[in-house]
């Protein structure tokens, strides 16, 4: 069962594989994400990130370049692409929990594309997923 933890503030405070992947940009505004918690499973969590790219519900999406998502139709005819704020190994803080970013596939949700991130707690002190 997932239930919706809107109202934390979220912020990204790292990438473990990129450690410095923010330096000359800055943290993306997470402000419109809400971290979705699994009751059953509490160390499990979703995000869903939306796209904003004009493509239709039958466009296959194919993600290369760690954050860059393209949307083809028939005869591999570019739909268009968009950047994601979020990639594997991002750290977030909601609330007083740290969770990283562990997956995320792109789907067709409520008439529109959105990259549906998995994320598991993640331990700062032992630099370590739980």
């Amino acid at each position: 069962m997932i239930q919706k933890r809107s109202g934390e503030p979220m912020q990204m405070i790292e990438n473990l594989m990129f450690p410095f992947r923010f330096q000359d940009t800055g943290f993306p505004d997470l402000s419109d994400l809400a971290l979705e918690a699994d009751r059953l499973r509490p160390w499990i969590s979703q995000i869903e990130e939306p796209l904003g790219v004009v493509a239709p519900a039958n466009a296959e999406p194919f993600c290369c370049y760690i954050r860059t998502v393209v949307f083809y139709g028939p005869q591999s005819a570019e739909f268009g692409r968009c950047e994601t704020r979020l990639q594997i190994n991002d750290v977030l803080r909601v609330g007083d929990d740290r969770w990283q970013v562990w997956s995320g596939e792109v789907a067709w949700l409520r008439g529109a594309w959105r990259m549906v991130w998995q994320l598991k707690k993640y331990d700062e002190t032992q630099r370590r997923v739980v």
